[in-house]
């Protein structure tokens, strides 16, 4: 790893060239945005967001995290149960140079050092495996195609003329393949026959390339090689050996058909158009990087003049109709790709509904872009900058006839068992992907509420400030708070949900929402104390930002244990350890340091308050005010405790109990005298101890530096 590089630079490369820090990429997700009192956006961020949409279709990398479209949380395991067929398995993997078919004399070694990239090697093949095996579940169930059943048995047709350019009237034994409306018996035996010849005759052998140069040898252009089929025809043409033969080495040297009308002839593109409702194409892919790609989108149309590129040169483009002048591209959710690595998937969903369970999880947010076409007949054409949309219409919504499938099979009667698991495993995907829509909703209408609090802020700096338009002032940005603080509450039990139904922990996402809680606690308590008039009654709002934040943050989970919320929890240690070491001057800094911090939460406030008070519970001076505050603090707790998820209820409990201890202390300007029997000093309570327990039972830990708090 180069020193000082960040992590997604290290994935995805630094694709930024500089422009917000040499070993960054420019494509790390943002924070969500808080709202904040008297400043103005970072220009940073800003320029970084735009950065994003300039490349991402004009999304943000954090809108595409709040989609589930980045591949930053663990994944279910796969479980597929198929063997891999003939064509794919390792010994069809290439483990030496293919040669004399190629002048190219080596291998690839990886980067780790631990060998080369070839199928014997344990390192490379416990990563193609699991591929391979969905690959061949792919391919298998190819024959249920009308697609496969049109190229192998439909009817041929010679390409008409009124279709072609004028330019290329000359050109001959052009033909489209047409489906029947049916599929031919015996289709699946078809297909395996197709499969044993590539196997057989051709010996299909299949290899790892880098970019910058050609598997074949370095006599061929490297850009030529797309990693695609290529066969030995030079090595069968020239040379002298007389014991030769043909083989494929994973583009054909013979022109392809078009697929009924398209307007280009490419049938692996087809193919695709047919199995997915569209195109799939890399969110971000820089080739001279060595990178993966940060996730997919899902371009609706085929063919569009952004695809002339990729198409079979021997054939030209035909008109009448031509490709498409527009695309609109939908972000792919990682659970897809989750989905499709689940043996149920095949077994049970595919079998009941088809190929049209590939499109339930497409989303409804996506990008439009026109082309406009320079020359016809070459394909050249300008790209127009993308335009987010969201899809309203329900008939072009494509994951919507899986839900129809989905609905109509629970409509039904009598079900067989195979129907009763379909319906099962439907419903769970249906669900999971409206608890994604919702959550990206609420994410929507969250963002609207803040953007809405930073135009009233913006706006009354320039206003005339009268007692009766700041009170206005206030109550709008009190009720956008609101608002925000209630979409915060749906996306966190929308992300709960989300977990549970897909057996994952979205951890990026519950960071995100626990910086997002912490930068709004602190602007309410900003908001308190600008709010001279006292008009606003911020404590429910308090109380639903702590109950979030519980749900967010267990304190229990060692992986978490980091962050201001891990930091408040090791300054109440401290401060703890101190007053049980009779250090009650460094106890009531580390508490009153804390209670400074606006991103304080209430049940740290709450403690440190309970700790000073231990402190000072033989004080006189303000006794009456501050156990006034010990008595808030008893409901304040107990509607915490109410709401709190199992594993922050036992600590609630335990500072409940600390303070209900407490508010048995007597006010030290109680008259107090000495019963001669017993000894005891009376209007005190002889059990009590100003060593108090600490109600969370964490291993001790070094002295915090309360001056690096922030850090």
């Amino acid at each position: 790893m180069i020193p000082g590089l960040k992590s997604w630079a290290v994935k995805y490369g630094a694709l930024a060239n500089g422009r917000f820090g040499s070993n960054k990429s420019g494509f790390t997700p943002t924070d969500y945005v808080f709202p904040t009192f008297g400043s103005t956006p970072d220009p940073n961020v800003k320029a970084i967001e735009n950065f994003q949409r300039e490349n991402l279709f004009a999304f943000t990398s954090r809108e595409l995290g709040q989609l589930d479209c980045l591949p930053t949380r663990e994944l279910m395991p796969g479980n597929l149960q198929n063997d891999i067929m003939p064509l794919l398995q390792r010994g069809n993997w290439e483990t030496e140079p293919a040669q004399p078919d190629f002048t190219r004399d080596h291998l690839y070694p990886l980067q780790n050092g631990k060998g080369m990239w070839s199928a014997d090697n344990d390192e490379v093949w416990n990563v193609v495996e699991p591929i391979v095996k969905l690959a061949s579940r792919m391919l298998m169930s190819i024959h249920v195609m009308l697609w496969f059943d049109a190229l192998l048995n439909g009817e041929r047709r010679p390409i008409p003329d009124h279709r072609l350019h004028p330019a290329d009237k000359k050109e001959e034994d052009l033909q489209s393949f047409h489906v029947r409306g049916f599929v031919q018996a015996g289709l699946e035996q078809q297909r395996d026959d197709v499969f044993k010849i590539l196997c057989t005759k051709f010996r299909l052998k299949y290899g790892f390339m880098i970019v910058s140069e050609s598997p074949e040898g370095p006599e061929n252009d490297p850009e030529e090689a797309l990693g695609i089929t290529v066969t030995n025809a030079d090595y069968m043409q020239y040379d002298p050996e007389p014991k030769k033969s043909w083989r494929i080495f994973n583009k054909l040297d013979f022109g392809e058909p078009y697929f009924e009308d398209d307007a280009l002839a490419e049938v692996g593109y087809s193919f695709e158009s047919i199995i997915n409702s569209g195109i799939p194409q890399e969110f971000l892919y820089d080739s001279t990087a060595h990178n993966p790609p940060l996730g997919h989108f899902l371009g609706r149309y085929w063919p569009t003049y952004y695809h002339v590129f990729a198409r079979d040169l021997d054939n030209p483009i035909l008109t009448a109709p031509d490709p498409h002048t527009h695309n609109e591209y939908f972000p792919i959710p990682i659970s897809f790709y989750e989905d499709i690595q689940q043996e149920g998937f095949w077994s049970v969903l595919v079998r009941q509904f088809g190929n049209n369970v590939f499109h339930y999880r497409a989303l409804k947010e996506g990008s439009r872009v026109n082309y406009t076409v320079t020359h016809v007949a070459q394909g050249k054409y300008k790209s127009s900058d993308p335009v987010r949309f969201t899809e309203g219409d329900p008939l072009k919504i494509v994951n919507g006839q899986f839900k129809y499938s989905v609905k109509g099979l629970q409509a039904a009667i009598n079900l067989t068992p195979e129907e009763r698991d379909a319906l099962k495993f439907g419903q769970r995907l249906v669900t999971s992907s409206e608890l994604q829509e919702t959550f990206w909703t609420d994410a929507v209408e969250q963002q609207a509420s803040i953007q809405n609090i930073t135009h009233i802020t913006a706006s009354t700096s320039q206003a005339i400030s009268t007692p009766d338009h700041i009170h206005q002032v206030y109550l709008a940005i009190f009720n956008s708070t609101r608002q925000a603080i209630t979409s915060h509450e749906r996306m966190i039990a929308g992300i709960m949900s989300q977990e549970a139904a897909n057996d994952a922990i979205f951890s990026d996402r519950r960071k995100s929402l626990l910086a997002w809680n912490k930068g709004t606690r602190s602007f309410i308590r900003q908001l308190i104390r600008a709010d001279a008039q006292g008009s606003l009654s911020l404590g429910a709002e308090e109380l639903k930002m702590e109950q979030c934040r519980m749900a967010l943050w267990n304190p229990n989970d060692e992986n978490t244990r980091s962050g201001n919320d891990w930091l408040e929890i090791t300054i109440l240690q401290n401060a703890r350890q101190a007053l049980r070491d009779n250090h009650p001057d460094q106890c009531k800094h580390l508490c009153t340091h804390l209670l400074g911090e606006d991103w304080r939460s209430v049940f740290a406030e709450c403690a440190a308050r309970t700790i000073l008070f231990a402190v000072g519970k033989d004080v006189r001076e303000g006794w009456a005010d501050r156990f006034m505050d010990l008595q808030k603090m008893t409901s304040i707790l107990e509607s915490l405790r109410a709401g709190a998820p199992g594993y922050w209820k036992n600590e609630v409990l335990a500072l409940h109990t600390e303070v209900q201890s407490l508010l048995l202390t007597r006010d030290p300007a109680t008259p107090m005298h000495v019963s001669p029997q017993q000894g005891v000093i009376v209007g005190q309570n002889p059990q009590e101890d100003t060593k108090v327990a600490s109600p969370i039972p964490y291993p001790p830990t070094s002295p915090v530096d309360t001056g690096k708090m922030e850090e």
